[in-house]
């Protein structure tokens, strides 16, 4: 469920970002914050669910 939801966040970012990539243009959308962001994101919640299932 949340994996998902991530998927439907991102993926239209990442496909945006292919597409500047093609043409030889930087995207000003995918920065190193945003980068940032989603991967601590995605590392926040692999912890969580680590210590949920540890719990539970």
């Amino acid at each position: 469920m949340i994996a998902a939801r991530l998927q439907e966040l991102l993926s239209p970012l990442v496909y945006n970002q292919l597409g500047y990539d093609q043409l030889g243009l930087r995207s000003p959308i995918l920065g190193l914050p945003l980068m940032m962001a989603a991967v601590l994101t995605l590392h926040n919640l692999a912890v969580e669910l680590f210590l949920q299932s540890l719990m539970g």
